[in-house]
């Protein structure tokens, strides 16, 4: 048997002798070899190491295009040796290794990456160890031990199909369809390492898009979005599931969706409420309906109306909100500073987003507007209001009706006649939109404003026992009282008016006479007259806001004035629709200190109090003179509605005061 020590040279170990060469650098050359035999120092023979206990950590197996880290460890040597010179190496050329080699280890670990194969193939493996003496020794895995590379089997797609859905699935065109796929299989990777896309789309342009191009997360949804079409068309595509090393197969859905050519919505019949005007007022709103556009593929009820290519419109100018399912559209117009005429049209929309327009629609959005009119016998300014004051009957012209077209009213009717000896005349009908403390006629709430447009307006101012007329607003006359005797002693209870007369002094059952009822809304009632001989009186005439005075005792129903005034006439109202300056220059109302007052009640006989408000004062006996000579009585005051006062003869009953109606709109800016 051959020396061994030739197995150390040029290895690097550490001498047990002194050779020359070995103490200077650790390197064993031939003459230290020699040298160390001779005396003993080295041993004569080696023991190669023992290979066959070697074993691998893992089963060698891997699926093709994919990489296993194998370690290899398990050497002896008879030596108690156990770090060695490792070698590993295959021979197939479709498997590789790193590292393929270790020094001075007592394992080793290589990176074995596997090739593409067509079937499932073994490869032996060989691992060699090297002792420090030079001695080697090696084990093959091969057979059940060998590294085994897996041919990898491609997903199966033969359930895959849509689970949202069914085909042939009806799609219209410019619309998006989300589908869901799952359903493959593979023998080696789950959901989770699985990739869909959705390939060979026919024809490819009647899907603009597919988003995503690929999903590898379940679920596997994709939207599907069309593209314009001419008419219907039937469409192909393939779902292709990819494994976790890119094989793959495609499952293909032939005619799985019909794009529909999408009918747009018939607006031949397209309609709107009566509600648009040809002009739109500033800083209002206006909600328009509109109707009559049909769909001829979708649903009626879903169409959606808006307002487009809006041209000419200022800002601010005009906004538009609603419309939706055919809701009201809302015409908003903003502050406008001038006048504009803008055009638009209307958009119908169906359920699919496509949609017809109308022919354009013009309308003027209209600036801040104050209304013009002209007519009565005085016209004032007030702020920014301007007044018509009408002593007598006129047109009243609305040149222009403003954006506020609304005008405040008095109206006020002539007052009552009185009887010979009788009671009081009823003032006139009092009616107002803008009276003092929020009160009209007969203690009522004041009326609303009347809202005007561009015409002329007749307007009426009764006389004496006459109504009053403006603007579609009529006030009645004053009730007038009847003659104390007539027709040899058939005597008569006061009339019925705006506001009622008072009662006669004697009727015919020799008791005083009752008074007249006011017109609900307009006047007060009279009261009645006192009959008890000598003492005789009539009754006081209603006014406007107090009834009439009783000749008795002079006690009123509502809203005494002056308490005890017998027989006196009912006080008027008072109206801030004109100032007191302008109704001493109009003589209109009946001026008294800081108020203006219209439509009072005329005194009964034998009391000299008319009420405020023009309301006429009656004949008072002074105790000396025979009955002859009594004073007439007083007509009512002219254009206050007051009612007239008696005298003691027949032929000396008084008219009653005629009417007025003043008209206050604004007519500037503020």
């Amino acid at each position: 048997m051959g020396r061994k020590g030739g197995g150390l040279v040029g290895k690097k170990v550490t001498p047990a002798g002194t050779g020359p060469t070995a103490a200077a650098s650790g390197i064993w050359g031939l003459q230290d070899i020699l040298e160390a035999e001779t005396a003993g120092i080295l041993p004569q023979s080696d023991v190669p190491p023992v290979a066959s206990n070697i074993s691998a950590n893992v089963t060698m197996e891997v699926l093709e295009q994919n990489t296993l880290a194998v370690t290899f460890s398990g050497a002896t040597d008879a030596d108690g040796d156990t770090v060695f010179d490792w070698t590993v190496s295959e021979s197939s050329g479709v498997l590789s290794l790193s590292p393929s080699s270790a020094s001075d280890a007592n394992s080793i670990t290589p990176t074995f990456t596997a090739a593409a194969v067509d079937s499932d193939t073994d490869i032996d493996i060989t691992v060699t160890v090297t002792d420090q003496w030079g001695l080697s020794a090696s084990k093959v895995f091969t057979g059940d031990a060998a590294f085994t590379i897996k041919n990898n089997i491609a997903p199966v797609v033969t359930n895959v199909a849509p689970t949202n859905v069914s085909f042939p699935l009806d799609v219209f065109e410019s619309s998006a369809q989300v589908i869901t796929f799952s359903g493959a299989t593979d023998t080696e990777d789950t959901d989770s390492t699985l990739t869909y896309s959705i390939v060979n789309i026919d024809p490819s342009a009647t899907i603009s898009s597919v988003s995503p191009s690929s999903d590898s997360s379940s679920p596997f949804s994709f939207t599907f979005n069309t593209a314009a079409v001419s008419s219907d068309t039937d469409v192909s595509f393939g779902v292709r599931v990819t494994d976790s090393i890119g094989e793959y197969n495609t499952k293909t859905f032939t005619n799985a969706l019909d794009v529909k050519n999408n009918l747009l919505p018939d607006i031949s019949s397209l309609t709107h409420n009566s509600d648009l005007p040809s002009e739109l007022n500033k800083d209002t709103t206006y909600a328009i309906t509109w109707s009559g556009a049909t769909d001829p593929d979708g649903t009626d009820g879903n169409i959606d109306y808006t307002v487009v290519v809006v041209t000419n419109n200022p800002s601010p100018g005009l906004t538009t909100n609603g419309g939706t399912n055919g809701a009201d559209i809302n015409f908003v117009v903003g502050s406008v500073e001038d006048d504009a005429v803008i055009t638009f049209k209307i958009r119908c929309t169906d359920e699919q987003g496509g949609y017809t327009e109308s022919s354009a629609y013009s309308v003027t959005l209209k600036a801040e507007v104050f209304t013009a009119a002209t007519g009565g016998d005085y016209i004032y300014t007030t702020g920014n209001d301007k007044i018509h004051i009408f002593k007598s009957s006129d047109d009243f012209v609305v040149s222009t009706a403003g954006t506020d077209p609304s005008v405040d009213y008095l109206v006020v009717a002539g007052g009552g006649r009185s009887g010979s000896g009788n009671g009081g005349g009823g003032a006139g009908g009092y009616r107002t939109s803008y009276g003092s403390g929020n009160i009209s006629g007969a203690l009522g709430a004041v009326e609303s404003a009347i809202d005007v447009t561009a015409q002329t307006y007749s307007i009426i101012v009764g006389a004496g026992n006459a109504d009053s007329s403006a603007l579609g607003i009529t006030s009645d006359a004053g009730g007038w009282a009847y003659a104390w005797y007539q027709n040899n002693g058939n005597y008569q209870v006061g009339g019925d008016g705006g506001s009622g007369s008072g009662g006669g002094k004697q009727c015919a059952n020799g008791g005083g006479c009752a008074g007249g009822s006011g017109t609900a809304g307009q006047g007060m009632d009279g009261n009645e007259g006192y009959h008890s001989s000598p003492r005789t009186a009539g009754g006081g005439g209603g006014g406007a806001w107090e009834e009439g005075y009783d000749a008795h005792n002079g006690a009123t129903g509502n809203d005494v004035f002056q308490a005890g005034m017998q027989g006196a006439g009912g006080n008027g109202a008072i109206s801030t629709i004109i100032t007191t300056t302008q109704a001493t220059n109009a003589s209109v109302g009946e001026v008294i200190s800081s108020d203006v007052w219209f439509a009072g009640g005329g005194a009964g006989w034998k009391s000299d109090n008319g009420g405020k408000g023009g309301g006429g004062n009656g004949e008072t006996y002074d105790g000396q003179a025979p009955w002859v000579t009594y004073l007439d009585g007083n007509p009512g005051e002219a254009n206050t509605g007051g009612g007239g006062a008696p005298g003691h003869k027949a032929s000396q009953g008084e008219a009653g005061g005629s009417g007025c109606v003043i008209l206050r709109y604004q007519y500037q800016a503020s």
